[in-house]
């Protein structure tokens, strides 16, 4: 077994140096974090993108303007967010959402903008209010941004939030109202149990519902419970009312499960991993696993094992099922950069197309959701698959990204995004 030990000052240096240093490290992230931003507004504006009804119907799969702000910030070509946020290092959505907060701040937001680009404002803090002006009439978010930008950079997150939902209030009070309603979810977070340790493999569940559903749903629960108590007399009323929740949700669809014993790292841990068909995996005991295996009405299906360093050819088009659950085991996710899609939910897309006699092998596919399908099907994205279950990308300007399932790493370019200038200004007026 070897050990590591972390590198730490000798005695009595100097703390003050020590802290200058720290300070000097924030201001230079603080400063490479407002560059990031005005770069992200200059490459937004120089890639406007097809307005959809400019476009023909087959045209709009291929690229369209996405609106990501507020009324009065312009649009942004699709494809153009999908390179930018690979260069970002985000997944799609991360990369929009930040899109949409540098072009709120930059449009909508213009004395904001001004603190940003002076260095008197922390990207991030103007970011906490253009995340809730982005619904906002044009004139109600500029109230706002006079309202707040002479004070953002004193606030701490809480208290800004304060502030800016204050200015809505008194310019908008019906927008504030509505501003204020909670959205409805439901979570559901697997806490996996620990072998040997008397753990069991339970879920977080967390959940806001509309209040009949809610009322309905406890109703459901309190009655199961009590059918309960005779089989289960030593349980808590919590516990039953939990395993009650457990019984409902099995009341009408059986569970299916996809469980992996042999991989090397887990099963001497005692672990496997399960999959669901909602694209959910996690880790459980093994001891679980062969608890839910004797249940009565439990059925096992014991498959074969896949062979991942052998390749899976059809001679059709369409993968089958072991073909289509070996890309999945070398791919669990979009084998686009940084995508995290479950695999289950994407397409089998050919790397070198069927018409242009590519097969339909593992050496050939590879999972996409629908987002990076059309992007590798209408826009320049390219890429190849040299070993089994890697990936080699190359974006429209030449960035170069390699993708397996450990995660994505950025190889870089030659080119670059190139000197993106001074970000385009808000339009007059």
């Amino acid at each position: 077994m070897t050990s590591t030990t972390a590198s730490t000052p000798a005695a009595g240096a100097p703390a003050a140096g020590l802290l200058d240093r720290v300070r000097a490290h924030a201001d230079a992230e603080a400063t490479a974090a407002r560059a990031k931003m005005a770069a992200v507004v200059a490459w937004a504006a120089a890639h406007p993108g097809p307005r959809t009804q400019d476009c023909s119907p087959g045209e709009v799969y291929a690229d369209h303007e996405v609106e990501l702000a507020g009324p009065g910030a312009p649009g942004v070509s699709e494809f153009a967010l999908v390179e930018l946020s690979a260069a970002l290092g985000k997944t799609a959505r991360a990369g929009r959402n930040y899109v949409g907060d540098a072009l709120e701040i930059a449009y909508r937001l213009p004395r904001l903008w001004e603190q940003v680009r002076e260095g008197h404002l922390e990207a991030w803090r103007a970011q906490l209010v253009a995340q809730r002006t982005k619904q906002l009439s044009g004139s109600a978010a500029e109230w706002v941004d006079a309202q707040v930008a002479h004070r953002a950079a004193r606030l701490g997150p809480l208290q800004l939030g304060r502030v800016v939902e204050e200015a809505i209030t008194l310019f908008d009070p019906d927008t504030a109202v509505e501003a204020t309603q909670v959205e409805t979810y439901v979570t559901i977070t697997p806490t996996p149990g620990r072998p040997g340790l008397g753990l069991a493999d339970l879920a977080h569940v967390d959940a806001i519902l509309p209040l009949p559903d809610a009322l309905a749903l406890e109703q459901a629960v309190a009655a199961t419970a009590r059918d309960l108590l005779a089989d289960h007399p030593d349980h808590t009323p919590n516990e039953r009312r939990a395993l009650a929740l457990g019984r409902l949700a099995g009341c009408d669809r059986a569970l299916s499960l996809v469980v992996h014993l042999d991989e090397p790292v887990l099963a001497p841990a005692g672990l496997a991993r399960v999959h669901t068909s909602t694209g959910i995996q996690h880790l459980v005991t093994v001891e679980s696993v062969a608890a839910w295996c004797v249940q009565p009405g439990t059925k096992v299906t014991i498959r074969p094992v896949i062979d991942l360093n052998t390749p899976i050819t059809c001679t059709g088009y369409t993968p089958s099922p072991s073909l289509r659950q070996q890309v999945m085991l070398l791919s669990p996710t979009c084998a686009f950069p940084y995508c995290t899609m479950p695999a289950e939910r994407c397409d089998d897309d050919h790397i070198t197309a069927w018409a242009a006699g590519g097969k339909t092998s593992a050496q050939n596919l590879g999972p996409l959701c629908r987002l990076h399908h059309r992007v590798k099907t209408f826009g320049d994205w390219t890429y190849d698959q040299p070993t089994l279950g890697t990936y080699h990308w190359t974006s429209p300007h030449g960035h170069r990204y390699h993708r397996n399932r450990d995660g994505t790493t950025d190889l870089g370019t030659g080119d670059g995004m190139g000197d993106p200038g001074e970000p385009h200004p808000p339009p007059p007026g």
